[in-house]
């Protein structure tokens, strides 16, 4: 009876101990499966806020922007490597458009170097919202050409074609290609010269002859662009070498150019105001145009690129290798014993200007010539200046010997600094006309350093790492002040 008993208690207990374990198990169970569905859960809320987050972006992407209102008629026209106009039907519709609505002013935009065509959209976005900003009514007459190009190196296709993982390719990529573009220079300016000399060129004459068909009367032009941009406005000029002249070209802003103040850049003898800003902070400007103009000169590429947009295409690429090859080389003692002539005059101010370029020692001599009310020293490079057939318009002398103004303009030539602009309405006048903009024009795009700050130690930290700034504030341009300039500038000939 007792084994009875406790065989008894030992199944219950076995039966218990099984329900237990059971038991257990469906809560491990349970609990993983509830954990499983909670992660599963997490992932797809991610997962959707994600496609949200898409969907919203795509749905602003298609929105009419803010300026839309205000400029409804914008057009983004592409251009390829060759400068040819890739999307016809933007083209069109613009021409639609110019007929349609009796357009009578046409104002053009091209942003500059390291731009990708991918971020065209936002960055003219951008410039559009600012100019609009302070515009007392709708352009409703205007037609504004936005141009897209590719304007930076390109290493993530042939990459992304080997990696799947987007994250990974930009990693890789980033830095090489940052090193790259310095390099793509030459190439670069090349492309803006053909785009403006062949797709530019072409585009105005179509808008001229379609407006004058409507109006009567040819539509004022006014071109506007920033580093490489200002090639391709001016190139657009420039095109009429062998062709028709393009007529009806009202004003020109040149945005921290990267090309040089002679007439082989610009435009001979304008009937119009070129406007072109300075500042003494554009590393870009002040060092990698004029090194890279001395093996390869950026003004002798206009040769090809004036006989090939003729009709010349097979000798363009020749004309072009050599005429920029051979020129460098024969013109550079010529163009920097120039600049140092007209510097003699002054030995003093060629001395300090000079050492306000050499690294750290900057710093000490642009404070002490503010304190002692000289605040122009290290406007101009000293002996580091190349002279005009090198120097890039962004960082040319802030004046300039009768000589020297020959080779910039057969026209009138004026320099101006930015502050006195609102006394001074000259700078709007027929002619070529140099405004310093460095009180404005003035923090790095690579450190955000603020380079007119006036704090010591600020500036030596902002020279001691500034060297290694090889842009510097060039593309420090979309500022207020400067947004200013170029509505007064496209507002000439507009009834008030």
């Amino acid at each position: 009876m007792n084994h009875f008993r406790l065989l008894s208690v030992l199944v219950t207990i076995a039966f218990a101990a099984c329900s237990t374990v059971d038991r257990g198990m469906e809560q491990s169970a349970e609990t993983i499966e509830n954990a499983a569905t909670g992660a599963l859960s997490g992932l797809r809320g991610k997962e959707q806020r994600a496609c949200d987050t898409r969907v919203q972006k795509l749905r602003e992407r298609t929105t009419p922007p803010p300026y839309f209102r205000r400029a409804p008629y914008t057009y983004f026209v592409a251009f390829d490597s060759a400068g040819e106009i890739t999307n016809d039907a933007e083209l069109m519709r613009m021409r639609t458009d110019i007929q349609s609505h009796h357009l009578s002013r046409i104002v053009v935009l091209s942003y500059g170097w390291m731009n990708k065509v991918e971020d065209a959209h936002r960055t003219y976005v951008g410039m559009l919202n600012s100019y609009l900003e302070g515009t007392p009514h709708a352009l409703d007459d205007t037609a504004i050409v936005c141009i897209v190009w590719d304007s930076i190196a390109r290493l993530e296709k042939p990459v992304r074609d080997l990696l799947p993982a987007d994250s990974t390719v930009n990693a890789l990529i980033y830095p090489v290609s940052q090193v790259l573009t310095v390099a793509t220079l030459w190439s670069k300016a090349a492309q803006a010269d053909r785009i403006g000399a062949r797709g530019l060129y072409s585009l105005l004459r179509v808008a001229q002859d379609d407006a004058c068909a409507v109006n009567g009367t040819l539509p004022d032009i006014f071109l506007v662009g920033h580093s490489l941009g200002s090639r391709i406005v001016c190139s657009a000029v420039h095109a009429s070498f062998l062709r028709r002249p393009l007529e009806g070209v009202r004003g020109m802003m040149l945005l921290q150019p990267a090309l040089s103040p002679n007439r082989a850049d610009l435009p001979s003898r304008p009937d119009y105001p070129i406007v072109i800003t300075q500042s003494r902070h554009d590393h870009a400007n002040s060092m990698l145009f004029p090194i890279a103009s001395i093996p390869f000169n950026l003004s002798a590429s206009r040769v090809g690129t004036a006989l090939g947009s003729s009709g010349f295409a097979p000798l363009n690429d020749a004309a072009t290798t050599v005429s920029s090859v051979l020129q460098g080389p024969y013109m550079l003692p010529f163009s920097h014993a120039l600049s140092t002539a007209t510097q003699a005059r002054k030995p003093g101010v060629m001395l300090t200007d000079t050492m306000a370029h050499l690294p750290i020692i900057e710093v000490p001599i642009i404070q002490l010539g503010k304190r002692l009310g000289y605040p122009d020293i290290g406007k101009t490079k000293g002996l580091f200046n190349l002279g005009v057939g090198f120097e890039s318009a962004a960082r040319s002398p802030s004046s300039a010997t009768t000589v020297e103004r020959y080779f910039i303009s057969k026209g009138p030539v004026r320099f101006f600094n930015r502050p006195e602009l609102a006394k001074n309405r000259d700078w709007l006048a027929r002619g070529v006309n140099f405004v310093d903009c460095s009180d404005v024009i003035r923090h790095s795009g690579l450190f955000g350093f603020d380079y007119e700050k006036q704090t010591l130690g600020t500036q030596l930290a902002a020279a001691a790492v500034g060297w290694l700034d090889v842009l510097g504030s060039h593309t420090d341009y979309q500022r207020p002040e400067i947004y200013a300039m170029i509505r007064q500038l496209t507002a000439l000939g507009r009834a008030k």
